[in-house]
C-alpha cells in the first residue's frame, strides 16, 4: 500500500483538536468514497478512449440496453445518470442524430415522450458494457471475490439509505 493521504490529513484535524474521532472516521470513510469515485471515473473515460460517446452518453445507451421494453423518458434518464435535464436533451438529440437512440410517443401517455435504442444504439451499448466490465474488472484485482462482495453491499446499503434509487422508470 503507498502512502494514506486521507490519514494524514485526519491524524492533523484529530491533533488540532477539530472534530470527534467518529466524525473524523466518517469523513475519511466518505472522502476515500469520493477520491475513489474520480479515480474510477478517469479510469472509465479512459478505457472509453476507443468511443466517441461521453461517459454519460455510454451511460445512457447502457441504461437504455437493460431497461429494453421499458418506456424511459429523457428526464427518467436524466436522473438515472446524474445529469440535468438540458444536458440530457442535448445528449439524446446528438444520439439521436448519430442514429443510436430514437424519441417517440410514449404509448401510455401522448403528451410525453420515450427514448428507445436503435439497433445500431443496442451493439454499441452492448460493446461499451462488455469494454467497462472487463476495465472494471482489472480495477478491482487488488480485493478477493469476498472483498468485492463486502464493498459492494457496504456501498449499496449507503447509496440506498442516502435515497440512490435512480436508473429505473418511476411515476414523474
Amino acid at each position: 500500500m503507498t502512502h494514506d493521504r486521507v490519514g494524514e490529513y485526519l491524524k492533523r484535524a484529530d491533533d488540532a483538536g477539530l472534530g470527534s474521532p467518529d466524525e473524523s472516521r466518517a469523513l475519511g470513510a466518505v472522502y476515500r468514497v469520493s477520491r475513489l469515485a474520480e479515480i474510477f471515473e478517469h479510469l472509465q473515460r479512459t478505457s472509453l478512449g476507443y468511443s466517441s460517446y461521453t461517459l454519460e452518453e455510454t451511460e445512457v445507451l447502457i441504461v437504455l440496453l437493460f431497461g429494453e421494453g421499458l418506456n424511459f423518458t429523457p428526464k427518467q434518464l436524466a436522473n438515472a445518470v446524474f445529469v440535468s435535464p438540458a444536458n440530457m436533451t442535448a445528449k439524446l438529440s446528438r444520439l439521436e442524430r448519430e442514429g443510436r437512440v430514437e424519441r417517440t410517443l410514449n404509448p401510455d401517455d401522448r403528451r410525453s415522450i420515450v427514448v428507445k435504442l436503435t439497433e445500431q444504439g443496442h451493439k454499441d451499448a452492448t460493446e461499451a458494457f462488455k469494454h467497462l466490465t472487463a476495465h472494471s474488472h482489472e480495477v478491482m484485482k487488488p480485493l478477493t471475490e469476498e472483498e468485492i462482495a463486502q464493498f459492494t453491499g457496504l456501498l449499496t446499503k449507503l447509496l440506498m439509505a442516502n435515497g440512490d434509487d435512480a436508473g429505473g422508470p418511476k411515476a414523474d
